[in-house]
């Protein structure tokens, strides 16, 4: 477990309406993945949105997939790298893998931080993640936060921390609410192979 010093270097997978540029500090160097380019001139137009304008829009917006983008970037090290490319009733199952687990930690600096957005309807995301990040020596952790109110576009949030071995930030642990992962002992999820079905919440309620 590692002291946490303010990122230098940020990458957040699946843009949207740009909201997490909110977060950005002066100095640090932040990139977005988006596979829809009207994603992207929509998140950048202020008329609609002001995240990106307000807060990074000299941020670049690397257009395409983001495992094959990222795949091409060999030069990056992100600090901190945020996948946030899941919707709220299915599974990305390529962006979901070993192998594309390991691809984001092959983009990480050596203390780097690996972050899934996994609030999910549907399908327990943790799961397949807890299996890869077992299949790569990884350390895994999760944290739940319950929403206070229900109005729209407001609900629960499940988060999931992939770090190398000793390296997660002990600053973020004592925010409390993290909760180490262990694998369930099943088949790890590779580009050859998935079973969405298998991670559907009612298997795990029964």
């Amino acid at each position: 477990v590692q002291t946490c010093a303010l990122p230098s270097s940020v990458g957040i997978v699946g843009l949207g309406v740009g909201a997490r540029s909110w977060y950005r500090q002066p100095g640090q160097d932040w990139h977005f993945y988006e596979i829809d380019p009207m994603v992207d001139r929509v998140a950048r137009n202020p008329d609609l949105f002001t995240y990106m304008s307000n807060c990074a829009g000299d941020a670049p917006t690397h257009l395409g997939d983001a495992r094959v983008v990222l795949d091409g970037q060999t030069d990056l090290r992100f600090d901190v790298l945020v996948i946030d490319a899941y919707s709220s009733n299915s599974v990305p199952v390529h962006l979901t893998t070993a192998d594309a687990m390991q691809l984001y930690i092959d983009r990480l600096a050596d203390d780097g931080v690996l972050l899934y957005h996994i609030s999910n309807r549907y399908y327990r995301i943790d799961v397949p993640l807890a299996r890869a990040a077992d299949a790569l020596n990884l350390d895994i952790w999760v944290k739940f936060h319950e929403a206070k109110a229900r109005a729209p576009f407001e609900g629960d949030t499940f988060v999931a921390m992939v770090t190398r071995v000793g390296q997660t930030p002990q600053t973020i642990l004592d925010n409390g609410g993290w909760t180490r992962l262990d694998s369930d002992g099943g088949k790890v999820w590779t580009d050859d192979f998935a079973n969405p079905l298998g991670s559907l919440k009612w298997i795990y309620a029964r």
